[in-house]
């Protein structure tokens, strides 16, 4: 992969049109958003099986949905209980 052009300063510190022009993408902002970004790059889904892909895209999914069902404190409960 090619670097980008480097920068003098902290990314999280740019506008977002600075961000633009200077090529810097936003990161996706939900889980979902990342699925799709992720699906849509040939190079990293070249890494891994297309059976690989599809389980780890169907799980991360299902977790989507289940948290969507639980209010904050619930999923936050089993986040701290899972890690």
């Amino acid at each position: 992969l090619a670097l980008p052009p480097a920068i003098d300063r902290d990314p999280a510190d740019l506008s977002a049109a600075e961000l633009g022009a200077l090529g810097i993408p936003p990161l996706p902002a939900s889980l979902e958003e990342a699925l799709a970004a992720l699906a849509r790059d040939t190079t990293a889904t070249a890494w891994f099986s297309p059976t690989l892909m599809e389980v780890y895209r169907r799980l991360k999914l299902w977790e989507c949905d289940l948290a969507h069902e639980l209010d904050e404190v619930t999923l936050l409960a089993r986040y701290r209980d899972a890690y």
